[in-house]
């Protein structure tokens, strides 16, 4: 569903299995507004297909802003494997 609900400069990147997946959306260009229309476009979807927003089917968004000084490190090294996360968003973000 969300990834069909991506827009042109959008990248989706799934990691996880099963009830422990997440999945991470890189909205370029994108300022709280623009969020905030992109998570309300999103519970209205699941509340037409499920009944439910969001938060009633256990999912969890949160916004993070990535600055210019982020590094690729902390952006990427989540459980400690870095250049597989990095092989991993190449293959998902071209």
């Amino acid at each position: 569903l969300l990834r069909r609900q991506r827009r042109g400069l959008d990248c989706v990147w799934a990691r996880g299995e099963d009830d422990a997946r997440s999945l991470l959306l890189l909205m370029p260009l994108t300022g709280p507004v623009e969020y905030e229309g992109y998570r309300k476009r999103i519970d209205d979807i699941l509340r037409e297909q499920f009944g439910q927003r969001s938060v009633d089917l256990g999912l969890k968004i949160e916004p993070h802003a990535i600055q210019a000084n982020d590094t690729t490190e902390a952006l990427l090294n989540v459980d400690g494997d870095e250049a597989h996360h990095k092989d991993e968003l190449h293959a998902a973000c071209g």
